[in-house]
């Protein structure tokens, strides 16, 4: 959700009727929220329970995402971002609510796999769309073409997967 506008960013002040600089805000306002409200989103899922804080913080992204949505101003559109960063919480009260419901030998696998698709999700969102044209006019992504990444990462992750796993490395190892 943070990084899906950065393809934006050059067109925002345009479609927002605002400077460059201005429009700068619409990632940082996103940032600047999940870095306050994930500690925060963190401490009310142990006082009230952590599924009832995720779902106020998923509930504040679909907001903050239809006052994004319409938006025609910066202010509201710096709004509803804002709102959006509140769900930057939910990565963190998932992982506990994994630790919770998980025992603690499939726990690590969960916890690395809920981070590693954290962070594909961000990648691919960055690499999805690119406009066919510089001159694209109407919709921000009218006339884009899909650049998925999708088969480099099926051949790096079927690498790993062959890979056996032969212990520390020798130099690791203490003999005492």
């Amino acid at each position: 959700m943070q990084t899906i506008i950065v393809p934006l960013i050059p067109r925002l002040p345009e479609y927002l009727h605002t400077s460059n600089d201005n429009a700068a805000w619409a990632l940082t306002a996103t940032l600047l929220t999940g870095a306050v409200s994930t500690p925060i989103a963190g401490r009310l899922g142990d006082m009230y329970g952590k599924r009832l804080i995720l779902a106020v913080t998923l509930t504040a992204v679909v907001i903050g995402s239809v006052v994004c949505a319409l938006a025609e101003s910066l202010v509201p559109f710096l709004i509803g971002r804002g709102l959006q960063g509140l769900g930057m919480g939910a990565i963190a009260l998932g992982i506990s609510i994994l630790r919770d419901a998980l025992p603690p030998n499939r726990l690590g696998g969960a916890v690395a796999a809920m981070s590693a698709s954290r962070s594909a999700s961000a990648v691919r969102s960055a690499c999805r769309w690119r406009p066919s044209s510089p001159s694209t006019t109407g919709t921000p992504f009218s006339g884009a073409r899909p650049a998925s990444p999708l088969p480099a990462w099926r051949r790096s992750l079927s690498w790993y997967r062959r890979r056996p796993y032969t212990g520390p490395p020798a130099s690791t190892i203490r003999v005492r």
